[in-house]
């Protein structure tokens, strides 16, 4: 949350992953008069090199609730959002409605007094974009969800971007028909599910951002938006997960982790960080199972059973006969593979998911040594202690994150 000085880190990260993702600039100015870059791709830009244009979005953006849109006479467009909570400002652009020829990017350039050496391609946005990009950034930084309707009427927009939103719907029809657009977003789709499935982490989080911006509209309200793509997102990467090796029960249980966290969101940019730690955390699952030392089948079908059963009491007797062996290979040949008794192996992964309740849930103690089938709570304090060397309170208390702590 807000603390009076700056903006919180997830909020930071969410604005450069949407900025990175569009492609434009994103420019933000505190409290105290403080400005900075959170992320710029253009090599010369108005904000720092026109003071004037500066000025008129910021002062503009103080005397409406709304964000604030400029288009100027070469048809691009800047945006000006204003926190009252944060008392800062988020400037948004460029964002060109069209392609430019050498001269008109020429006159751009001069309009606002740029170095002609800097001159560059700007990229383009259709006004449907440049407005979802605008809405989505507002949420974001403010909280506060804007339609494009109601960002296109408060900035006096509607003669001047009507006839591109008329030839927009069009241009849209026909895509529409073809399936251009489904896809374009197959393709992409399938990549991110390779990713995971072959445990390329940043692979798998870069291609998962890029999809934020390339897909359909999911509903009109952007909360219930984002929370589909979310549900959506994680039900898909957790099955890639199961084809890349993970246990089912493991990544089943991943899933509905980062699927019941995503539902106590109120910001739009938790959903984002919920729904990019969930992607990096199911390929590196993956990663992780296809660099670590090579058992056998009944080795890992006995792992299996031990992810799907830990809550219970688990007996050796009881695996082997799943696996159609003798107890005593079984128990050599765990041994002999993993270099760890598989009664100590059961142990351990009881208290690694105590470690992850005590970091993540509020629940108490007692219930979570109670939940992962340890006899009592003074013999989770005891191996607890002997596998992280240090008691359940002083692990909480260390590590419970704060950053994505629901208000």
């Amino acid at each position: 949350m807000y603390n009076g000085v700056g903006m919180d880190e997830v909020k930071k990260y969410a604005l450069i992953q949407q900025a990175k993702l569009v492609r434009t600039d994103l420019y933000y100015i505190d409290r105290n008069g403080t400005e900075e870059w959170l992320w710029n791709y253009t090599k010369s830009n108005p904000f720092t090199e026109n003071q004037e244009l500066k000025k008129e979005l910021m002062n503009a953006a103080r005397r409406q609730r709304e964000p604030v849109i400029c288009q100027d006479e070469n048809q691009v467009l800047f945006s000006c959002i204003y926190s009252d909570e944060m008392e800062a400002f988020l400037l948004i652009g460029p964002m060109a409605l069209k392609k430019m020829d050498v001269v008109e990017l020429h006159r751009y350039y001069s309009t606002y007094s740029m170095k002609p050496d800097q001159e560059q391609e700007l990229v383009i946005f259709t006004v449907s974009r440049a407005l979802s990009v605008i809405g989505l950034m507002n949420v974001t930084f403010t909280g506060q969800i804007i339609s494009d309707e109601e960002l296109i009427v408060k900035n006096h927009l509607t003669n001047r971007l009507e006839e591109g939103i008329e030839r927009e719907f069009v241009e849209f029809g026909f895509r529409t028909e073809a399936e251009e657009q489904q896809h374009h977003s197959y393709r992409e789709e399938k990549r991110l599910l390779d990713c995971v499935r072959q445990g390329r982490v940043d692979e798998a989080l870069q291609m998962s951002m890029d999809l934020d911006i390339e897909t359909g509209r999911l509903s009109g309200n952007d909360m219930h938006h984002w929370q589909y793509l979310v549900v959506v997102a994680i039900t898909l990467c957790t099955r890639a997960a199961i084809e890349g090796g993970i246990p089912p029960a493991e990544a089943y249980r991943a899933s509905d982790y980062y699927i019941q966290k995503s539902e106590t969101c109120k910001e739009v940019s938790a959903l984002v960080a919920w729904r990019n730690s969930a992607v990096k955390d199911l390929a590196e699952r993956v990663w992780r199972l296809n660099n670590a030392k090579h058992t056998s089948n009944y080795v890992e079908n006995a792992k299996n059973y031990i992810a799907a059963h830990y809550r219970e009491k688990i007996y050796l007797e009881e695996i082997a006969e799943k696996l159609s062996i003798s107890p005593t290979y079984l128990s050599k040949l765990f041994v002999k593979e993993t270099e760890e008794r598989l009664q100590d192996y059961i142990v351990r992964f009881r208290v690694e998911r105590a470690a992850n309740l005590l970091m993540y849930s509020e629940e108490t103690i007692s219930y979570i040594a109670e939940y992962v089938n340890f006899p009592s709570q003074s013999y989770m304090g005891k191996v607890f202690k002997r596998y992280k060397g240090m008691t359940p309170q002083k692990y909480r208390d260390k590590y419970k994150p704060r950053e994505f702590e629901t208000r």
